[in-house]
């Protein structure tokens, strides 16, 4: 937090004990039923302020809560990221956190000088604490506790990886910013098909959600090669699908260049590795100027294909000449299927925000205009999609026009582990743990909408 401003060891130590206070049923007592247990001859007074305090914890009650250290450490960072900070004077003392704006008795916190985060001394009510932490420094606190937090409702966080990866407590102790955490944490989707999981998917970000897909990037494998990720030595071939106008003789030659001493059970690998994916992607042009850059990649595999040795993969982009051109057709070996595919996606507006309230409104519309319910999965995208142009256009009357997006963020699914990743690359306003917070949620449930 040091590098964001000013903040300091009771700021923190005080924030987890108010967290162990407030929980049902408390892990800590109160400052004031610490105090009244105190003996004849431990009844201290400082400055006017009541400092009495049990020298013998023999005399006080254990905690009944039985909750595993665990599921406290994910309350505690949930609760930390919920609270308003800056509307409620945090009370060790009182063991709750109460609010400012219904006025609190002057002597629960007469001379205290408020600011973004508001932390009693329980031993001198009109001191605070937190009285130089900042603004920033207290939406960055909250931003880490919302990514701590969702990373706590992972699997990653709960059980041991069978990868041998980090998990538990070892990625929250490590220096790295709350999206770094998320970005590790997958989300799980349906099962289905994997070409029509990540078709359904695109349709999903596009139109439901309102996404500029930019890139578009598959990772091939043989049926006999297995899953795993391959050393950068022994991938079969890249192919950049750049959008630029390449020849068949040197797309060609390119392949021969790279062919080296493969195997039939190599990978291909389209575009970039994964480990050089938000670095390589982050410098990359979105496209030419006036063309519209490369979207979604489908794999269309028909009996026919299957039969005559070839998988064809077909970019969906715009129509003519140089559309087809682009998009012209890959073969692969026999028995070549889909391992990973990924997009490069940019937001605009929060569409996140306020979604359950505006379909609320347009279900009420529809029931009003005579109009059904969304019952298959094109009507229910097509709702969706109308949520979204109403949420832009809250957000574009509210907010002036921005020179760059919201969010630009890596979607990644995984054919093997038949869940989803998310990875931010531009996220100035620290938007991309809220982001990902809402698709853990919606992802799954709009799939199974759509494929249903």
């Amino acid at each position: 937090m040091s590098e964001y401003g000013p903040w300091c060891t009771p700021s923190a130590a005080g924030l987890r004990v108010e967290g162990c206070q407030t929980r049902n049923p408390p892990v800590l007592p109160t400052v004031t039923q610490l105090t009244q247990k105190a003996g004849e001859g431990e009844q201290v007074e400082v400055d006017g302020w009541d400092c009495s305090f049990p020298r013998d914890a023999s005399r006080l009650e254990p905690s009944t809560n039985k909750e595993p250290l665990s599921s406290l450490l994910a309350q505690f960072f949930s609760c930390v990221s919920c609270l308003d900070l800056r509307g409620s004077l945090l009370s060790l003392r009182e063991g709750q956190a109460l609010p400012i704006a219904g006025g609190l008795p002057s002597n629960l916190w007469e001379g205290l000088r408020l600011g973004p985060m508001n932390l009693q001394d329980p031993f001198d009510l009109s001191h605070n604490v937190a009285a130089n932490v900042t603004t920033r420094v207290v939406g960055r606190l909250q931003n880490c506790c919302r990514a701590a937090a969702n990373y706590c409702r992972s699997l990653q966080y709960q059980h041991r990886s069978s990868r041998g990866r980090d998990w538990g407590l070892l990625p929250l102790l490590q220096p790295s910013s709350p999206s770094s955490l998320l970005s590790e944490t997958p989300i799980p989707l349906p099962t289905a098909p994997f070409t029509q999981l990540t078709a359904a998917l695109v349709q999903v970000l596009r139109e439901a959600l309102g996404c500029h897909i930019e890139q578009g990037t598959k990772r091939l494998r043989s049926e006999g090669g297995g899953t795993g990720d391959s050393p950068r030595g022994e991938s079969c071939k890249r192919l950049k699908l750049d959008g630029q106008n390449k020849g068949s003789e040197e797309r060609a030659q390119e392949q021969k260049g790279c062919a080296g001493d493969h195997s039939e059970d190599g990978v291909e690998e389209m575009v970039i590795e994964g480990g050089e994916m938000a670095q390589d992607w982050a410098m990359q042009s979105p496209g030419e100027p006036g063309e519209p850059p490369l979207t979604t990649a489908k794999l269309l595999a028909t009996g026919e294909e299957e039969q005559s040795g070839h998988t064809v993969l077909a970019e969906q982009g715009p129509k003519g000449p140089r559309a087809a051109q682009e998009g012209s057709e890959v073969e692969t070996r026999k028995g070549a299927s889909l391992s990973s595919v990924s997009w490069r996606c940019t937001l605009w507006h929060r569409v996140w925000q306020g979604r359950r309230r505006a379909r609320r409104c347009l279900r009420q519309q529809t029931k009003e205009g005579g109009g059904g319910g969304a019952g298959t999965g094109v009507e229910w995208l097509a709702t969706e999609a109308r949520v979204t142009q109403e949420l832009r256009a809250l957000s574009s009357a509210e907010q002036r026009p921005d020179t760059e997006p919201l969010l630009t963020f890596v979607v990644s699914v995984s054919q093997a582990d038949q869940a989803l990743t998310v990875t931010p690359l531009q996220d100035s306003q620290g938007l991309f743990p809220d982001l990902h917070h809402f698709l853990q949620v919606f992802l799954p449930q709009a799939l199974r909408n759509l494929l249903k």
